[in-house]
Formats: structure tokens, sequence, C-alpha cells
């Protein structure tokens, strides 16, 4: 099983949320951790070597990528699909 880690912006996304949507979202990533490289979760174009799970029911996106040499998921953002906002080019 991989570790989680947090970007320090998807840290504050995620605290920013409600309680029951970081329950929902916490429960999606544990699933993740087991077996992060999902193909059809794989992201191209700016986003390539990032990953997203879709939380369809919140209207929520989260974005990783996976660190295999130290086995580790890194979530980088949470936000909105809307207006694509959480698929904008990273930093």
């Amino acid at each position: 099983m991989f570790n989680l880690e947090f970007t320090e912006s998807a840290s504050k996304q995620f605290s920013k949320l409600d309680p029951n949507v970081r329950k929902i979202v916490a429960q999606s990533i544990s699933k993740r951790l087991k077996n992060p490289h999902i193909a059809s979760s794989r992201l191209g174009g700016h986003l390539a070597g990032y990953y997203k799970i879709k939380l369809n029911s919140i209207g929520l996106r989260v974005i990783y990528r996976v660190e295999d040499d130290i086995m580790t998921v890194v979530l980088v953002r949470i936000g909105k699909r809307q207006n694509f906002e959480v698929y904008k080019p990273l930093p």
C-alpha cells in the first residue's frame, strides 16, 4: 500500500471542504492507495504524469501524482471541474 502526502495547497483545499464531503474524498483516496496507477484516470497534456479521481456525485476532482520510488501518492489539487479550474497548469 502507498503512503499519502498532500501539497500545501491541496492540504488547504482539503481542510476547507465540508466535513461530509471530506469524508467522501478521504474514502476515495484511501481506495486509490492500494493501486494508484489506474490507466483510465491518467491525465495528459500539461498534466501528463498525473492522475485524477472523479467524484461526480459531489462535483469534485482530485489530482495526484505517484512517486513509485518512495511508494507515495501526492495529492496536488482538489477542486471543482467547473470552468476546468482543477485542470489548470500546476506551478
